[in-house]
């Protein structure tokens, strides 16, 4: 790490004699290709070190707005220790005294201008927290989609089965003789008719291909305002229930 006067030492230990016995000068060439390798570096580090922490900071000051108090004072003590290294390291590049060698270094850094993350542009001109809010929605984007998908397969899914249980239902009645059960399983197919009209009214909005059964009795006895709410089950103990109030 450079520290004042370092220039001084480093001619009197880096520089070594020539071979006529005497010492590098500030004008021999030597000298200042030595300078300017190791200006640079040094310049290099101190910029890629202050990058770094206002890019660290910008990404504590964006989870900061995400999390709540308790979560954001730990990171506001986080960002003001980013904040520290940040003062730090442009407080060393601008304490360097060796003169600039490369035009690809400024000669001073100013603190206010790394210190605001929005001014941190990368090399597509896109600043990093753009970039981020970007990434951020892309993921909100396609977790919706994949929501919506899983969603629609449920309805298919749930369509499916009411129209198995309903052939199952429709065997049944064929293949019994008994009156009594004849007229559970007819009342069954009834209170099932009606679960499968409620949820076709419901999902063919969003499921073009899911089209409601066309029974007249069946709209007559749902009221589309009733349609709104869907409460399915196998048992038919619901269904029971209502038409026992009734």
């Amino acid at each position: 790490m450079y520290r004042p006067g370092t220039r001084e030492s480093y001619m009197e230990c880096e520089t070594e004699k020539t071979q006529d016995g005497r010492r590098w000068q500030e004008s021999d060439s030597d000298f200042q290709s030595s300078l300017k390798d190791v200006g640079c570096e040094l310049r290099g580090q101190l910029i890629c070190k202050a990058r770094t922490e206002s890019r660290e900071k910008a990404v504590l000051l964006h989870l900061k707005r995400k999390y709540p108090d308790g979560q954001g004072i730990r990171l506001s003590k986080q960002v003001a220790i980013s904040n520290k290294r940040l003062r730090r390291a442009i407080k060393e590049f601008n304490s360097i005294q060796w003169p600039l060698q490369m035009s690809i270094f400024p000669a001073t850094m100013i603190f206010r201008k790394h210190a605001i993350p929005l001014d941190i542009i990368e090399e597509d001109n896109v600043s990093r927290s753009l970039k981020r809010q970007r990434i951020d929605a892309l993921h909100m984007k396609t977790r919706a989609a994949e929501e919506k998908r899983r969603l629609y397969q449920e309805m298919r899914t749930v369509t499916e089965h009411l129209q198995q249980q309903h052939a199952i239902l429709c065997s049944a009645i064929k293949d019994t003789d008994q009156p009594g059960a004849k007229a559970a399983l007819i009342q069954r197919l009834q209170q099932l008719e009606r679960r499968q009209h409620k949820a076709t009214v419901i999902f063919h909005p969003h499921v073009p291909d899911i089209v409601p059964v066309d029974n007249l009795y069946l709209c007559e006895a749902l009221p589309m305002s009733s349609t709104q709410t869907l409460v399915y089950n196998d048992d038919g103990e619901n269904d029971d229930k209502d038409d026992n109030d009734n």
